[in-house]
């Protein structure tokens, strides 16, 4: 006998903060989950349903399901609507998706201050003041004093490291890669040096932010590419501007640099689908995709890739049905010769030298 999802009661308190409806139905969800009223398995109410509930629209409902489905709470399946993913319970409690505190944080009152403070908002400039030195040096100590390892680490880096930032991608940014598929580089000049030589951009066209960050425009530039400055808007990048003769796109979905925008579920869908319509190299710089405040963690691009595919009459392919995503930090392999299908989409072509290709995943560019 067929098994049907249980449906439940829901009953949610929407948090009275000034984030956007989508948000705030969402972390209400997270909410549930996290407190055990709602388990992996169980079925969302219908958007209508929850909508006249809520007294709000259903738009923002709907919103509110595709984002949690983006990232890997829920899931829609045909016939059984929204339903808990497996594993949302530990994500919930983990942490993953919770917003900041709206309450002040109290301030003990010092007297007044004898000059007004001032602050370098200079991009890419962090407050060194909030580094605890005690801290900093006890990680040095600790480090210095790890025993030596009798071997190199090789070209792709630390094998502990690199199981590390597998589990890191897979908790928070909705990548599932093998550690063997990931490569650790200096930076995000070595990630797009590389990547360049890899999937052969020379003379070829780069769709780029404008404004975007000029230290990544310019490796680009030196690499031989092409970089098309495409203008961004309140939701970052639009992919509708991009063109078949563009070899690749270098984008800042998750915190566009240097304007701050976060692309949204469905503009993030489009420019998936268009790459992998035309065969496009998705350069998917994650600048600053751990940090945010109140709203809900978005997965990374890359994390769709594996699903997104185009149907061969619905628009023509130059040479990919997939789109094809890199990382500065942790970016994937290029196939080996042997013909094996990488769960990271990689460039077509391999540099002559080491195929290996990396980004940073939390880089902090520079001015």
């Amino acid at each position: 006998m067929a098994r049907h999802p249980r449906d439940v009661q829901l009953t949610l308190t929407l948090p009275p903060t000034g984030a956007a409806l989508r948000h705030r139905i969402s972390e209400a969800i997270i909410d549930a989950i996290r407190l055990g009223r709602l388990h992996p398995g169980d079925a969302l109410p219908p958007t209508r349903a929850l909508a006249a509930e809520l007294g709000v629209s259903r738009a923002g409902v709907v919103e509110a399901y595709d984002e949690l489905c983006a990232a890997g709470y829920a899931c829609a399946r045909p016939g059984s609507g929204t339903l808990i993913a497996p594993g949302a319970d530990a994500a919930a409690a983990a942490g993953a998706g919770s917003h900041v505190s709206d309450r002040p944080t109290p301030v003990p009152d010092t007297g007044p201050t004898p000059t007004a403070p001032t602050w370098d908002l200079t991009p890419g400039c962090p407050d060194t003041g909030l580094i605890s030195p005690d801290d900093w040096r006890r990680a040095w100590r600790a480090a210095a004093a790890a025993p030596i390892r009798p071997r190199s680490p090789g070209s792709t880096g630390h094998p502990v490291l690199r199981h590390a930032l597998a589990l890191h991608l897979r908790r928070t940014r909705g990548i599932l890669a093998h550690p063997d598929e990931l490569v650790v580089v200096p930076g995000v000049d070595s990630a797009l040096r590389t990547l360049a030589a890899a999937a052969d951009l020379a003379g070829r066209d780069v769709a780029f932010e404008e404004p975007g960050y000029r230290n990544a425009r310019r490796t680009l530039e030196l690499s031989g590419a092409r970089p098309r400055p495409i203008a961004v808007d309140a939701d970052g990048l639009d992919p509708a501007a991009l063109r078949e003769t563009d070899a690749a796109v270098y984008c800042t979905p998750a915190h566009q640099y240097p304007l701050g925008a976060r692309m949204p579920v469905a503009r993030r869908a489009g420019l998936v689908g268009r790459a992998a319509a035309s065969g496009t190299l998705i350069i998917e710089d994650d600048y600053d995709g751990e940090f945010r405040y109140d709203v809900s963690a978005l997965p990374a691009c890359a994390a769709s890739r594996a699903d997104a595919s185009t149907s061969p009459t619905s628009a023509p392919r130059r040479r990919s049905s997939r789109p094809r995503s890199a990382l500065p930090g942790c970016s994937p392999r290029p196939p080996c010769s042997s013909g094996c299908t990488n769960r990271c989409a990689a460039p077509a072509r391999t540099a002559a030298g080491s195929p290996d290709s990396h980004w940073p995943t939390s880089s902090n560019p520079a001015p």
